[in-house]
């Protein structure tokens, strides 16, 4: 039409990124933080293998998200890498439930030694079986939850994390 002018092309992207996050938040319920114990993992039968944990009464924080309504929905556990519960574990964990995901981002680090930045830092660090107890424990955790499928259940990790998510594979532990 004459006399209308376009609008500016920063407004486009500004309110289709409104728009986008309207929809995506929409869908998710607000995020909880539950807490849950990190579950021992009994020593394996062959040498040179990973040892017992030395704390198998450790609480376990996590942030959990899930998708909107009543069904019961697949999981994914987190397992962040050595440096702790970072911003992009949590973007995962937010955005999962946006594609029908229930998620529980695990934070390993800060229930062992709260203000810990690094598990390089100094102080204590986490164990790649301590990780993976962690995420014995998530999943027994998230089997007591209406709203999950317990026979969906996922293991997602990121460097560190990524190990303790195949150290089940790696040995013979019994699953909870």
């Amino acid at each position: 039409m004459p006399g209308l002018k376009a609008p500016p092309r920063r407004l486009l992207i500004v309110v289709g990124m409104v728009l986008a996050t309207t929809t995506v938040t929409g869908c998710v319920t607000a995020p909880t933080f539950p807490s849950f114990p990190s579950l021992y993992l009994p020593p394996v039968e062959r040498p040179g293998s990973f040892s017992n944990l030395e704390s198998p009464s450790v609480r376990i924080s996590g942030h959990f998200y899930r998708p909107a309504g009543h069904a019961r929905f697949a999981a994914v556990i987190l397992l962040h890498g050595g440096s702790g519960l970072h911003e992009y574990v949590l973007a995962w964990a937010r955005w999962l439930p946006t594609a029908g995901y229930a998620a529980l981002a695990v934070d390993s680090l800060g229930s062992r030694a709260p203000g810990q930045r690094s598990m390089w830092e100094g102080g204590r660090g986490v164990s790649v079986s301590e990780q993976a107890a962690d995420a014995y424990g998530a999943m027994a955790y998230l089997r007591t939850l209406p709203f999950i499928d317990p026979d969906r259940i996922a293991l997602m990790g990121f460097s560190l994390g990524g190990g303790a998510a195949l150290l089940p594979w790696t040995r013979s532990v019994a699953q909870p």
